[in-house]
């Protein structure tokens, strides 16, 4: 009987253990996401961004992809496959857009990031955390 147990029980304990990961794996993804949009806009307020860099981070990917003739239909493999490489291609434009901010500018937009990502945490139990980290 307890063998027969066992097995719900870990089956279980998988479950919890995906649905709170999940959540805070998306938690810290959007208090990346919220961190780089915020580098940028700081970057742009104080000028140092060309026009091609401010055009490519206020440009929404579908665009991206219709200037650069990428297909929306991802039926097949090959159109799939140039759509992943349109989306890594498109991010390290933007990514490659990146400025040097004054250190007091830089330290308040990393204060920002540390603690939105421990918001998250906070938000999760502890037992998940060491995974994410």
């Amino acid at each position: 009987m307890a063998e027969e147990f066992e097995p719900t029980l870990q089956k279980k304990e998988r479950e919890s253990k995906d649905y709170y990961e999940q959540p805070l794996a998306l938690c810290i993804a959007q208090a990346e996401q919220s961190y780089e949009k915020y580098w940028f806009r700081e970057c742009k307020s104080q000028g140092l961004l060309t026009k091609s860099c401010i055009e490519i981070n206020e440009m929404p990917f579908e665009e991206y992809a219709k200037e650069n003739n990428i297909p929306d239909d991802i039926s097949t493999v090959d159109n799939l496959t140039m759509r992943m490489t349109a989306l890594v291609n498109y991010d390290n434009e933007q990514m490659g857009c990146l400025c040097h901010l004054p250190t007091t500018n830089a330290n308040i937009i990393n204060k920002s990031l540390e603690d939105n990502r421990d918001s998250c945490f906070k938000s999760y139990p502890e037992k998940f955390q060491h995974r994410i980290r």
